[in-house]
This record gives structure tokens, C-alpha cells and sequence, in this order.
């Protein structure tokens, strides 16, 4: 077992080590990694705490609606999983994947 993840780990490095050499990407070595400074941060960032409704609608009414479905649904879907954890037969609400 061990020795199967080691040579997993083993390809991967090597795939690794093609994909830089193909797109001419360096690693960082181990000099320029300690004289880097601890308080330092990249200079770079991603976009962060976007929206991302999970229901959208004009209607407010409607959007409540859909709202208060999810929150049932999430509601059912822990019971049956806890339940289901727990050895019992159960069925998971309609709609789980």
C-alpha cells in the first residue's frame, strides 16, 4: 500500500516536472523561499466574497418562497442523513444528487 503511494506520488512529481518544463515555469528553491519575509503577501489577488445567490427572482415574494424550499430541504436532507448514519433505512428527500 505504501509503496503504491509512493510511486503515485513518485509519477505525479515527474508529471509535474513535464508540465513545468513545457511551460517554462520555475519552482521557488529553498534560498529564495527562506529569505523571503514572513509579513510578506502577494501582490496579486482573486475576486473574493462575491455574490452568489442561491435563488434569484424580481419577485420578492417568489424569491422568499424558493428561500423558505431550500431551507426544508436542507432541513430533511440532515434528518436523513443522520438517521442513515445511524443504520436506519431511510428515504433522502427528492431532489438530493
Amino acid at each position: 500500500m505504501i509503496s503504491e503511494l509512493r510511486a503515485r506520488v513518485h509519477q505525479r512529481e515527474l508529471d509535474q516536472a513535464a508540465e513545468r518544463q513545457r511551460t517554462g515555469t520555475r519552482v521557488l528553491g529553498r534560498r529564495a523561499v527562506l529569505a523571503q519575509s514572513w509579513r510578506q503577501q502577494p501582490q496579486s489577488s482573486e475576486p473574493r466574497r462575491n455574490l452568489r445567490p442561491r435563488v434569484a427572482s424580481p419577485n420578492k415574494w417568489a424569491r422568499m418562497e424558493a428561500l423558505k424550499r431550500n431551507r426544508i430541504f436542507v432541513d430533511d436532507y440532515a434528518n436523513a442523513r443522520a438517521r442513515w448514519r445511524d443504520g436506519v433505512a431511510t428515504a433522502f428527500p427528492a431532489g438530493t444528487y
